[in-house]
Parts: C-alpha cells; structure tokens; sequence
C-alpha cells in the first residue's frame, strides 16, 4: 500500500514539474519568467519537487 503511493505521488510530482515548464515556455521554446528572482524561486522549486520524487520512487522501488 505504501509503495503504491509513493509510486503514485511521485510521478505526479514529475508530471507537476513537466507541465510547468511546458506552460512556461513561449513559441520559441524559450522559459519566460516575470523577473529574476521568479526564476530563481522556480528552479529551486522545482529542482527541490524533483529530488523528492526521486526519492519517493526509489523508497517505492526499494520497499517493494
């Protein structure tokens, strides 16, 4: 039960992060941010939600 939803909640962190980035991206494929610090908090964001989900995949991995 557990690894079901760590296994779970980890790809919807990854697919969370995916999506963000997609709708973040203009015609050019470039990442448009309001200011500096709007990307600074997104990529630490994001960067931290990423490890997270590695984590919870391979406990799920681990304890099954």
């Amino acid at each position: 039960m557990v690894t079901a939803v760590c296994t779970i909640l980890g790809f919807a962190l990854l697919i969370w992060v995916g999506r963000r980035k997609f709708y973040r991206t203009n015609q050019a494929g470039v990442q448009e941010y309001s200011s500096y610090m709007a990307a600074l908090g997104s990529n630490v964001l994001e960067g931290g939600v990423v490890l997270l989900a590695g984590a919870l995949l391979i406990f799920a991995a681990l304890a099954a």
